[in-house]
């Protein structure tokens, strides 16, 4: 038994079929023995119609039609049969010889009527005996075709099936993900290449197809078989593989539409807003001509127009985005995400710029507009006055005409007087807006438009002064002297008030330049007057020459008066002009000490450090450097603002009541920005010498902290130097007392904490030290581990000065040689328990734990294999196996699962295939004792049918294990045990042996002759209809019990259930047309072995299905 158990299935079936043979010719060696001692006694004729006998009765089953089958196994049991029946034939070849034989050696020595019936006997003997033997070689061919063809078929289909299934894995594996548009359109050409190449595979499946329907009409057994099963199933799987491509065809053109439509749509985006960014960085400034600045609110409301346009096209490009986040991968969601927002971000930002550039436009079309108007509404009403200002003719007006025109003229003086103001307005408003003009074209149109109203305006003056003048002297040589005397005196009282010397001229520069221009038009007036008093003089000079009257003495009185008014006038307006000019030269200086001393300011305050100051002594001490000059500077200008304000009090000693709060604002400005820099400056400076004392102290307890670091280095260093001890007590002092340094390690943490609490945090935090690492050997829940050691801390900052990097450094490396210590301890420590724990390992426990493990998870032992089987090839090598238990959360050691992994390896070879890995796990399905349970089933059969008392028992045949043969019945049933209970598969399902006998035994049945249980039960058309009946009564049990598809779908499909090996595969090979036979497959040796009887039960070479869920039948 020792030497059969080391040979294989091969070896043991070789030997099997050479008994056989030997089996079969001494079997028909025999025969012929007994029929040549036939002979001898002179029974020649009951021989030979024995042989003609036999002869028609094998001529009789020939003649039958053998039914075309497309079933591989029905096939090969066919051929099977005939092969014996060939046999048959082939052994009577000596018999028919020795017959023909011995009857030519009776022609030879009898005479008569006998010969002839001897000799036509004979004749008929050779031509049927030709006949069996030629019909018996048409029927090996004809048998040999049929397997073929079946065999090609199969073929075929297997060949399209694994096409089939390996283009179902690259659909499943090659997920439908929407990439960048480049990646989409690669894997829409990789996807189209397999479409074409699945069309051009749909020719030959058609050919398939085809060429099966068409046998499968020819055949002339309707009844269902594998390939017809296998067609079905081709068909099913073609039409899902054909759907699935034109699916994910669909997928990714829709894809790449929407991949490519969302990074053109954004690219575009983003280069329209990189493009309205950078004209929105660096705009056109606002125009204050009124022409210019609406053509720039023009093209900004066409840039809003666009911007809005653009954030509709932004939030259909988020809806895309939506879409394509779907089904993208987290790393493409992560690009589509950070496009979206960037994107967003920047149209934010541009609508942000285009409000702020509306609002600075809106503001500037107003000034100008403001402006515009003032300015034509100025010109209009100069155009609408300037024609009442024609001077009258001397000769056309009397005297009342000229005191009513002077009258009018005077009235309009007071409207001009009126209208002053608002030209003043005007030009200032003008000068303001040519000062802020930033624009270069700008400066040139606003000066020409200021200069041509203030020539207006002067013109309209001189003009009215002019008429007034010709008025008068109309006047006077009217003969109204004395009216133009008076006109002349009104004129001097009134203008005496504007030039005294209490009238204040101070201000700032732009008040006292108005007063300049209005002294200047006054001025005119008082030159032109001049010739007019000249005239009055000489007049009164003539009127009064040799007159001595009242009148005459009246009017030299007036000259007088009207002569010492103009004296005084000049030398008020002479005076008035002096006074002006150093007003002026007053504000002009004013003015730019002001504006000097706000520059200064703004430079010292852009000098100022704001934020946090650096951590290194030389950038310290240039800060104090910076500060002091600051410092220094600011005393300076607090020079220039005590001589500003003196300035400016100066001013206001003499100012003018419409410049007080003018001036007053620029000295209250001036202080508080100086007060304001000055209280940054005190503040910086207080904040400089706390930061200084702050590194003072953190250098001397920096210092401190080097020193204690260097000397637990060197007490740790000493500690390593000492080996560890294989004692499991000195190793827990030695970890008690590594644990208490690691306690006053954590309490000098908050000191190194506060020393580098100015280090700025890394972007991105390096990896953990290997001291972090998990320790992988230990056991995780069986023996609680130790408590986990804690990150090496402040791994993550960037220290800003060389003394803290080495404080830093040699913290991290005092953590580092603790951890690694705290790590070797518990390493010993841990190995010293596993080692006591190993000695009382026991698998049986271990495994009972693993499928409780597995049963907690909701896994199969199948889904653990195909978890760990990586590359599926239907084996793992011992340390795949080892690494991937320690590496889930079921709680063992290394230890364990190095003794675990060699049980697992039955055979020795490094590697763990499926069987193996479910034997080990569950040693009642291990296909090495097969042959026990088939012993356990056999004993329990033959008690069962012992149990009947009948003269002729139940026949129970054994076929091969586990496959029985009941009563009369040519169909085989399967017997397996089902906690403990012997079941028979019946139909679609399973029912206990016991129940099955009283159904079928006749002894059994109460109430039924044997005859009708033998009809109805045990007949073979009976058994057809019997399991056809239980098929469909038990159909829906048979979706719990049943494990599997029928014998005709496991031909194909026996192993989908567990991983492939190349080495388990079994190729199908085509039967020759001679008769010689390849090595046969599985199906063929069942196929064989099923006509056989066997009296015991034999060794079964056939290997173990699939093992089935728990619930069914084992």
């Amino acid at each position: 038994m020792g030497g059969a158990e080391d040979r294989g299935p091969p070896a043991l079936l070789s030997d099997f079929r050479q008994r056989w043979d030997r089996l079969e010719e001494e079997i028909v060696s025999r025969q012929h023995q007994l029929e040549a001692a036939l002979l001898g006694l002179g029974q020649f004729q009951n021989q030979l119609e024995e042989l003609v006998q036999w002869i028609s009765h094998t001529a009789e089953q020939l003649q039958g039609r053998t039914p075309v089958s497309l079933d591989l196994q029905s096939c090969e049991i066919e051929l099977a049969k005939h092969k014996v029946l060939r046999n048959d034939v082939l052994s009577h070849a000596r018999t028919v010889q020795s017959v023909n034989e011995a009857g030519q050696g009776l022609l030879l020595s009898s005479l008569g009527d006998s010969t002839d019936a001897l000799q036509s006997s004979l004749q008929q003997l050779n031509q049927r005996w030709d006949f069996v033997r030629s019909e018996t070689e048409s029927r090996q061919l004809e048998l040999e075709n049929n397997l073929s063809q079946a065999q090609d078929v199969t073929l075929e289909i297997m060949d399209l099936l694994q096409w089939l299934e390996h283009v179902e894995l690259r659909l499943f594996f090659s997920k439908p993900v929407w990439d960048h548009p480049e990646t989409t359109k690669e894997k829409l050409a990789a996807h189209l290449e397999l479409a074409k190449e699945l069309e051009s595979k749909q020719q030959a499946y058609n050919r398939v197809r085809d060429r099966l329907q068409h046998l499968l009409a020819s055949c002339s057994r309707p009844r269902a078989c594998s390939t017809e099963h296998s067609l079905r199933i081709l068909e099913q799987r073609w039409e899902s593989v054909h759907s699935q491509v034109q699916e994910r065809k669909e997928r990714l053109a829709e894809g790449l539409t929407l991949s490519t439509e969302f990074h053109t749509t954004a690219q575009e985006l983003l280069q329209w807003l990189g493009q309205t960014e950078e004209s929105l960085s660096a705009p056109e400034p606002p125009s204050f001509l009124l022409e210019t600045v609406l053509r720039q609110v023009q093209e900004h409301q066409a840039l809003l127009k666009e911007v809005t346009a653009r954030g509709e096209q932004l939030s259909s490009l988020e809806a895309v985005a939506s879409r394509l986040k779907d089904v993208s991968r987290k790393q493409d969601c992560a690009v589509i995400q950070s496009l979206v927002l960037t994107a967003k971000e920047r149209v934010a930002k541009v609508l942000r710029c285009t409000g702020e550039r509306g609002a600075v436009l809106e503001d500037a079309r107003k000034r100008a507009k403001q402006f515009s108007e003032s300015r034509q509404l100025l010109l209009d009403w100069m155009d609408e006055v300037e024609p009442t200002l024609e001077i009258p003719s001397n000769a056309a007006m009397s005297q009342e005409e000229i005191k009513c025109q002077l009258a009018e003229h005077k009235e309009f003086q007071k409207l001009l007087r009126s209208k002053r103001p608002v030209c003043e307005a005007t030009l200032r408003s003008g000068r303001l807006l040519r000062e802020r003009a930033q624009l270069a074209e700008d400066l040139q149109p606003l000066e020409e438009l200021l200069g041509e109203l203030k020539e207006r305006w002067d013109a309209l003056g001189g003009r009215a002064v002019e008429r007034q003048h010709k008025l008068e002297e109309s006047l006077l040589f009217s003969g109204k002297f004395t009216d133009a005397l008076q006109a002349l005196l009104d004129w001097l009282y009134q203008a005496e008030p504007q030039l005294c010397e209490e009238v204040p001229v101070g201000g700032d520069r732009d008040l006292v330049s108005d007063l300049m221009d209005k002294h200047k038009v006054f001025q005119k007036e008082l030159g032109k007057r001049a010739s007019c008093i000249k005239m009055l003089k000489r007049s009164v000079r003539d009127l009064t020459r040799g007159s001595s009257s009242i009148d005459s003495q009246w009017l030299q009185k007036q000259m007088e008066e009207l002569s010492g008014r103009w004296d005084l006038i000049c030398k008020l307006s002479v005076s008035k002009q002096g006074r002006l000019e150093a007003s002026l030269q007053q504000a002009e200086e004013f003015h730019a000490l002001g504006r000097s001393f706000l520059a200064h300011l703004a430079e010292s305050e852009k000098t100022l450090r704001h934020g946090v100051f650096p951590e290194e002594e030389a950038a310290m001490r240039e800060c104090q450097n910076q500060l002091q000059e600051l410092m220094e500077t600011l005393q300076c200008q607090q020079l220039e603002l005590e001589c500003l304000t003196s300035l400016g009090e100066e001013i206001l000693s003499a100012c003018h009541p419409d410049s007080i709060v003018t001036i007053k604002s620029w000295i209250t400005v001036a202080k508080s920005r100086f007060q304001e820099v000055l209280s940054w400056v005190q503040q910086q400076s207080e904040r400089l010498q706390a930061q200084t004392a702050r590194l003072a102290t953190e250098r001397e307890e920096m210092g401190q902290l080097v020193d204690w670091i260097a000397a637990a280095e060197e007490s740790l260093s000493l500690r390593d130097q000492e080996t560890l001890p294989d004692d499991a007590q000195q190793l827990e002092e030695l970890s008690s007392q590594h644990v208490e340094f690691m306690e006053e390690l954590n309490r000098k943490q908050p000191d190194v904490e506060k020393v580098t609490k100015s280090c700025k945090r890394k972007l991105a935090p390096e990896l953990g030290p290997p001291g972090t690492r998990r320790l992988a050997a230990g056991r995780r829940s069986a023996v609680k581990p130790p408590r986990a050691a804690p990150q090496v801390p402040l791994v993550d900052l960037e220290p800003p000065s060389p003394p803290m990097m080495q404080l830093l450094h040699r913290w991290q490396q005092l953590w580092l040689l603790a951890l690694d210590r705290q790590y070797r301890l518990q390493s010993a420590l841990q190995r010293l328990r596993e080692v006591e724990e190993f000695a009382h390992f026991d698998f049986g426990v271990w495994r009972k734990r693993y499928v409780q493990w597995i049963s907690h998870r909701k896994s199969r032992i199948l889904d653990v294999f195909r978890g760990i089987d990586r590359d599926q090839d239907g084996r793992i090598s011992q340390e795949e196996f080892v690494q991937s238990v320690l590496s889930s959360k079921f709680p063992t050691n290394i230890l364990e699962m190095s003794a675990v992994a060699s049980i697992f390896d039955m055979n020795s070879d490094g590697f763990i295939d499926y069987y193996e890995f479910v034997s080990a796990l569950h040693p009642s399905r291990d296909p090495l004792r097969r042959v026990a349970d088939a012993e356990q089933i056999q004993d329990e059969v033959n008690r069962q049918v012992a149990q009947c008392n009948c003269a002729k028992r139940f026949q129970v045949e054994q076929i091969s294990a586990n496959r029985y043969r009941f009563g009369e019945s040519q169909q085989l049933r399967m017997v397996r045990i089902l906690r403990s209970t012997l079941m028979v598969r019946v139909g679609g399902g399973w029912i206990a042996l016991d129940e099955f006998l009283v159904k079928n035994d006749p002894c059994r049945v109460k109430g039924r002759t044997n005859l009708k249980i033998n009809e109805k039960y045990l007949s073979p058309d009976a058994f057809g209809a019997t399991a056809a009946c239980a098929s469909s009564q038990s159909a829906p049990a048979s979706k719990v019990l049943s494990p599997s598809r029928s014998n005709s779908s496991l031909s194909l499909y026996s192993s989908a259930s567990a991983p492939s090996s190349p080495l388990a595969r079994k190729a199908v090979q085509r039967r020759t047309r001679s008769g010689d036979r390849c090595p046969r497959s599985c199906s063929s040796l069942l196929a064989d072995r099923a006509e056989l009887s066997f009296s015991a039960p034999q060794t079964s070479t056939e290997a173990a299905p699939p093992e089935p869920p728990e619930g069914s039948p084992t």
